[in-house]
C-alpha cells in the first residue's frame, strides 16, 4: 500500500542499443547509471522465504477486510472467512496503554478462534518475539498452558479440540514495538507524531495462511493527545491523565493501525459517508484542499468501480520522514507534505500533482487490498498494481495526461536489468530489490494494456463483476483473469502468460514506405519486426498525421503476433508522418529501421529534421558532474534517440543526416 517517494527511479543498468548500429538487432546494457543516496538502502536484497505474514508487513501493504459481517459473538461464524490452517482467528479485541515517547505497550488481548481440524491438541499463532506474555486464560478464567519460541505462540489443548469448536482466550502482554525501516517506517515514537501502522503488537494466525478477523482496538494515551486508527470510532473518553479511544472493526481485517498527535479534524460527507482530514493545527488551512482532491477521486472511483466500500474514510497526517502513504481499511496515512503544499515551497515531493497521485493511489487501496483482499503471495499486483493503475487512470481521465502510465512503463523498461527481471505474478516479485518497479509500475501498465485490448466498457464491466464476486473476500490472479475472461468472452491465456507469468517486453523495428497507387492515390505500408527470440502478441494502434491539415488520426490497430507484420493503407494524398502506438499503451521499445526516417513518413526529408529538432533534449538520461542519472521523461521518444543512449542530442542529428539518403515517395 505504499508508494515510496523519490525523484530518480532506482535502477542498476539501463538497456541501450549500440550507438554505431542504429538498426542493430543486439540490444544490450552499455551505460551504468549512478544511484541516488536516498535509494541506496532500498537496493538491498529483501529477505528470502517470503510468506503471507512477511509480505503483509515487509512489503508495506496493509491488506484488510473480507465479508461484510457485523460483529456479534452470539451469532454463528459460518459466513466469516476461513482460509485454512489449524484454526481460524475470528475476533480480536485489543486494549492497550501506549507511551508515545518510547513506544512501550501494555495490552490485554481477547480472542475468539474456530478450530479447523479434529483432535487439535496444539494451536500455533504468531505473536511478536519481543513482547513478554504474563498470562493466558481460557473462557472459564483458568490458566491456559502455552509455550513461546521466537514469533510462534503455541497453546496446548487438553482434551484436544474438535473441528468447529469455538474457543476464547484472554492474554496479557507488554513490550516495545520494533520499528525496522524498510521504505515506509512501520512505527515511530518521541516526536510530534507517534504511530504504529504495520508493526507487530497483536496476535496473527499462521504466517502461511491468510487470516482475517473482526474486533476492536482501544488505545489510551496521555491527556492532550488524539488517536486516529483503522475502524469506526465508537467512544472517546477524556480524563485528567489519559485519553482513551475505542475503534470497532465491523469488517474483517488483518491490521490494527493507529497514530497519535495533537490532531485537529475537519469533516464533510461524500454520498452520506464521513470523510475526515486529521492534521496538526499548523496545517488546518489545507483541509479544504485535501477534501476537494479526495472528493474528486471518490467521484471517479465510485463511477468506475463501485460504491465506496466502507462506512467512513480518514486521511491522517504523519511525520515528514514517514516516506509516502499507507492505506489500510477506511484509513489513509500520508507523510506531512501531502497536506502542506507550502512546506519547502512545494510540499516536499512534486507539489499538487504529487498530492493527487499519492492520495489517489492510497484511496484506491480501499477497493484493491481492502474490499478485495489478496489471497496469495503471488497476487500482490491485485493490490499494488491495481492501485497504481487506478491512480494513473484517474490522472489520465481527469487531467488528460498519460504521463503516469508512460513514466511507469519507462521505469520498468529502462531500469530493470534482464537478469533481475521476475514475473509480476510470482512470489519472487516480493523479494526483488526492484519490487516497486515491478509490482507498482509494470503491473499498472499491464492492467492498462488489458483495458486497451478489452475496451473501456468491457473492462469496466469486468472490474464491476470482480468486485461483486470477491468483494469483502479475497481473490488470486486466476480468479481475476477468469472473471475478466468470462465477462469479455476473450481468452486471456496468452496475455497472462506473457505479461504476468513471463518477463521482458518486445523490441520492435518499424519501417514505412509510401508509393503512388494505380488509382492515383497513395499507399502507406507499415512493416514491424520483433527483435530477439521471444515473440510477443501486442495490439498496436497506428496513427498518421495528414499532410494538408496536420490532422492526426488512428487508422488501425495491428495485432502483431509473429516476428514480422506489415499492413498497407490507401490515402488520397501522401501522409506527413506515422506513429506506432502513439499513446505508448504497451511495454516496448520501438526504433525506426531507416536511420533517416524516424518519423516513419516513408521518406527521409526535412520533416524528420524538424521533428528531431522538436524532440531535442527530451531525455531520460541526464548527466550531472561525472555521473548519469535516469528520469522517466514521458516526452521522450525512443525513435528519435538514434544511438539509444537515453539522450536526444546533436549526435542523433548527425546520425539522422548520415541516414538521410532514403529515396522519396515513389511516383512511378
Amino acid at each position: 500500500m505504499i508508494k515510496t517517494l523519490s525523484f530518480i527511479t532506482m535502477l542498476s543498468l539501463i538497456c541501450l542499443c549500440s550507438p554505431d548500429a542504429v538498426t542493430a538487432t543486439t540490444w544490450k546494457p552499455i551505460t551504468e547509471l549512478k544511484k541516488t543516496p536516498t535509494q541506496l538502502e532500498m537496493l538491498e536484497k529483501l529477505p528470502s522465504g517470503a510468506t503471507l505474514d512477511w509480505l503483509f508487513k515487509m512489503s508495506r501493504r496493509g491488506k484488510e477486510s473480507s465479508h461484510r459481517q457485523p460483529l456479534n459473538l452470539n451469532e454463528a461464524y459460518d459466513e466469516m472467512s476461513n482460509f485454512g490452517g489449524y484454526v481460524n482467528l475470528l475476533t480480536q479485541d485489543v486494549v492497550l496503554d501506549f507511551d508515545p515517547e518510547t513506544g512501550f505497550i501494555d495490552e490485554t488481548l481477547s480472542i475468539t478462534l474456530e478450530v479447523n481440524e479434529d483432535d487439535t491438541d496444539k494451536i500455533p499463532l504468531s505473536f511478536p518475539d519481543h513482547f513478554e506474555i504474563s498470562e493466558i486464560k481460557n473462557d472459564k478464567g483458568d490458566a491456559q498452558e502455552w509455550s513461546k519460541s521466537a514469533n510462534t505462540l503455541i497453546m496446548y489443548m487438553e482434551p484436544p479440540a474438535k473441528k468447529g469448536d469455538i474457543l476464547q482466550f484472554t492474554m496479557k502482554a507488554s513490550g516495545t514495538v520494533i520499528c525496522s525501516n524498510q521504505g515506509i517506517k512501520p512505527c515511530s515514537f518521541g516526536g510530534n507524531y507517534a504511530y504504529v501502522t504495520h508493526a507487530d503488537y497483536y496476535l496473527q494466525g499462521s504466517p502461511i495462511v491468510l487470516d482475517m478477523f473482526q474486533g476492536s482496538l482501544q488505545v489510551s494515551v496521555p491527556t492532550g493527545k488524539q488517536v486516529v486508527a483503522t475502524g469506526r470510532l465508537e467512544e472517546a473518553v477524556y480524563g485528567e491523565e489519559n485519553n482513551s479511544f475505542r475503534f470497532v472493526h465491523d469488517y474483517e481485517t488483518i491490521y490494527y493501525s493507529f497514530a497519535v498527535a495533537d490532531y485537529q479534524v475537519s469533516e464533510e460527507l461524500f454520498e452520506g459517508i464521513p470523510i475526515r482530514v486529521h492534521t496538526r493545527q499548523k496545517d488546518v488551512q489545507h483541509h479544504t484542499e485535501v477534501l476537494d482532491v479526495t472528493r474528486n477521486i471518490l467521484e471517479f472511483y465510485t463511477t468506475e468501480f463501485s460504491d465506496f466500500p466502507f462506512d467512513d474514510l480518514d486521511l491522517v497526517q504523519m511525520d515528514k520522514d514517514f516516506g509516502g502513504g499507507y492505506g489500510p481499511q477506511s484509513t489513509v496515512f500520508m507523510y506531512s507534505g501531502t497536506f502542506d503544499m507550502d512546506q519547502e515551497g512545494w510540499g516536499g515531493w512534486g507539489g499538487s500533482a504529487s498530492r493527487v497521485q499519492l492520495i489517489s493511489h492510497e484511496i484506491a487501496h480501499q477497493w484493491w487490498g481492502n474490499l478485495v483482499n489478496m489471497l496469495e503471495v503471488n497476487s500482490v499486483i491485485l493490490s499494488e498494481g491495481l492501485a497504481e493503475f487506478s491512480s494513473a487512470f484517474h490522472w489520465e481521465k481527469e487531467y488528460e495526461s498519460r504521463s503516469n502510465f508512460i513514466s511507469n512503463g519507462m521505469n520498468y523498461i529502462y531500469t530493470v536489468p534482464a537478469e533481475d527481471d521476475v514475473p509480476i505474478g510470482s512470489a519472487m516479485v516480493t523479494q526483488s530489490y526492484m519490487y516497486n518497479t515491478l509490482a507498482y509500475d509494470k503491473a499498472s501498465v499491464v492492467f492498462d494494456m488489458l483495458q486497451h485490448e478489452l475496451g473501456d466498457d468491457v473492462f469496466r464491466n469486468g472490474m464491476n463483476e470482480y468486485v461483486a464476486t470477491f468483494g469483502y473476500s479475497a481473490a488470486n490472479l486466476d480468479s481475476f483473469f477468469e472473471t475478466m475472461s468470462a465477462v469479455s468472452g476473450v481468452d486471456l491465456t496468452t496475455f497472462k502468460t506473457q505479461w504476468v507469468d513471463g518477463i521482458g517486453y518486445p523490441r520492435i523495428l518499424a519501417r514505412s514506405t509510401q508509393a503512388k497507387s494505380d488509382d492515383g492515390g497513395w499507399l502507406l505500408q507499415i512493416s514491424l519486426d520483433q527483435v530477439g527470440e521471444q515473440v510477443f502478441t501486442v495490439h498496436l494502434p497506428i496513427q498518421v498525421t495528414h499532410m494538408e491539415d496536420q490532422r492526426k488520426e488512428i487508422i488501425d490497430t495491428i495485432v502483431m503476433d509473429s516476428k514480422t507484420t506489415s499492413a498497407t493503407y490507401r490515402f488520397d494524398e501522401p501522409i506527413l508522418r506515422a506513429s506506432v502506438d502513439p499513446d505508448r499503451i504497451y511495454l516496448h521499445r520501438i526504433q525506426s529501421q531507416d536511420q533517416g526516417d524516424p518519423n516513419l513518413s516513408g521518406v527521409a526529408d526535412g520533416s524528420d529534421l524538424i521533428d528531431m529538432a522538436i524532440m531535442m533534449h527530451r531525455n531520460i538520461v541526464f548527466g550531472y558532474g561525472d555521473s548519469n542519472y535516469f528520469y522517466p521523461n514521458a516526452s521522450y521518444n525512443s525513435r528519435f534517440d538514434l544511438n539509444q543512449d537515453g539522450s536526444i542530442n546533436e549526435d542523433d542529428i548527425d546520425l539522422l543526416i548520415e541516414g538521410n539518403e532514403t529515396v522519396g515517395p515513389n511516383e512511378d
